[in-house]
Formats: C-alpha cells, sequence, structure tokens
C-alpha cells in the first residue's frame, strides 16, 4: 500500500512538471510573437515619423521661400540697376535682416535653404528675379514642385519661369524656349504658356531632371 502510494505520488509530480513545462514553452513561443510584432510595429511607425518630420521640414522650407520672395519683390525695385551685367543684393537682404528664418546667408551672391540648396536672388538687365539651385537628390524633385506651385500662386506678379539643368546652367545656356512659363500679363499669346494653368503632369516634367542631376528654377519680374 505505500509503495502504490509513492508511486500515485511521483506520477501526479511528473504530471505537474508536464503541465508547467507546457506552460513555459506556450509562454515563450507567445513572447517571440509578440516581439516580432512589436518589430513590425516599430519599423513602421518610425518610417511614418521619418516621412512626417520630412515634410514638416519641406513645409518650413516652402513657407520660408515664400517670405523670401515677398521681401525680394519688397526690396529689388529700391536697387539700382545695371543694365550691361547681371548683379547680386545678397547682401542688402542680409544687411536689411530681410533673410528667413530657416534660410541662411551662404556668401555675397547665395543663401542656402534647410537642404543646403543654394538660392541667388538676381537682378537681370530689367528685371529682378531668384534663381534656386536644387542639387540631386530625392529632394530636389519634390521640392522643385512646391516652389512652382508657390510660384503659380503668384503668377499675377511674375514675367516668367523656366528650368534647366546644371550642366547647361554651367555653360551659361538659357533653355526657356523649352521649359518658360509665363506670368499672367505675358502668356497667351505667340505660345508663351501661362502659369496659372500650369497642372501635375507640367510640373513634373519641369522638375523631372532634379532626379538624376542638379537643376534650377528661375523666376523673373520687372
Amino acid at each position: 500500500m505505500k509503495i502504490k502510494m509513492e508511486k500515485f505520488k511521483n506520477n501526479i509530480k511528473m504530471l505537474k512538471q508536464v503541465q508547467h513545462d507546457n506552460v513555459q514553452g506556450r509562454s515563450m513561443v507567445e513572447m517571440l510573437g509578440v516581439l516580432a510584432i512589436i518589430g513590425v510595429l516599430s519599423a513602421g511607425a518610425l518610417a511614418g515619423y521619418s516621412k512626417a518630420m520630412f515634410m514638416h521640414k519641406m513645409n518650413q522650407c516652402t513657407d520660408a521661400f515664400t517670405q523670401l520672395l515677398q521681401n525680394c519683390m519688397m526690396i529689388a525695385p529700391k536697387l539700382e540697376k545695371d543694365t550691361t551685367k547681371t548683379t547680386y543684393y545678397t547682401d542688402t537682404l542680409k544687411a536689411a535682416n530681410m533673410i528667413p528664418n530657416g534660410f541662411s546667408y551662404y556668401d555675397s551672391t547665395y543663401l542656402q535653404d534647410m537642404f543646403y540648396n543654394k538660392i541667388k536672388p538676381t537682378i537681370k538687365q530689367s528685371y529682378y528675379g531668384i534663381t534656386y539651385h536644387f542639387s540631386s537628390t530625392d529632394v530636389g524633385q519634390a521640392l522643385c514642385r512646391q516652389i512652382i506651385i508657390t510660384l503659380k500662386g503668384i503668377s499675377n506678379d511674375l514675367y516668367y519661369i523656366y528650368s534647366d539643368n546644371g550642366e547647361s546652367a554651367a555653360r551659361g545656356e538659357d533653355h526657356k524656349a523649352t521649359s518658360s512659363l509665363y506670368g499672367d500679363s505675358y502668356c497667351g499669346e505667340e505660345d508663351k504658356p501661362c502659369l496659372k494653368n500650369t497642372g501635375i503632369s507640367e510640373m513634373n516634367d519641369i522638375c523631372a531632371q532634379c532626379d538624376y542631376s542638379e537643376c534650377r528654377v528661375l523666376m523673373y519680374w520687372f
């Protein structure tokens, strides 16, 4: 009788140990599953956060450009023109404290935005302007489109805008005949396309070269 009781106790003990091992096994599998889910969610959250921060920075840059454009349109007509050459008024903007937050003074010719693109306030012959140089990164094309959308909103104040790539810019070539968009008072005649009518497709065509080479958008007004 005593031997049977000991055997029964041993069987109960073994059963409890098996049950304990099974519970531990399930917990480990479940824990690994939870960790895997957390990893996937964390990766997705990080990607979403990075995209949101990029768009926030892009909006800040666009706002700064809009402010710079307003400042240039206000101060440029007060400056003396030299119709024999192109001049720059970057130093004047700095002295007048008219460089927007997010942009910085680079040298006497250029400003620099928060993506390290160069911006050149210009007086060219009889008109005023800004040249925006975009580097060949994934930022270039997206920012180019944002700038054109901004310019489209003030098309009534502009003479024309055009774009070209870094190679043609280095050679001093002017490709406005193939990629120009004109302000409200100058478009519609002689096959001059209107900036105000520019759609997404046209913007993509203008900015497409910014994906693989340095490009620039030039804007002018009287």
